[in-house]
């Protein structure tokens, strides 16, 4: 039986600290965005995304001018827009 090695690697480590991404975030006040529209995480029915993350995902989309279905692949490819 071989026995091979695990690295842990956080997503967080991957993205450069002056990524445009990382910069948006600390600019925009999202607990402000989220508050303004009033709407309770208990009040989506089940557990996920927070509504904070979700309104990242939307100015993300906004920004790379994005269709839903190129957004998600997006997500899928793209680490900088996991952190």
């Amino acid at each position: 039986m071989k026995i091979g090695q695990l690295e842990m690697i956080s997503v967080e480590s991957l993205v450069a600290k002056d990524h445009p991404y990382r910069k948006l975030k600390r600019i925009i006040d999202f607990n402000f965005l989220t508050n303004s529209v009033k709407l309770e995480e208990k009040e989506l029915g089940a557990a996920g995304y927070t509504v904070s993350r979700l309104t990242m995902c939307l100015i993300l989309k906004f920004m790379e001018n994005l269709s839903g279905r190129l957004f998600e692949r997006f997500m899928v490819e793209n680490v900088a827009g996991k952190c």
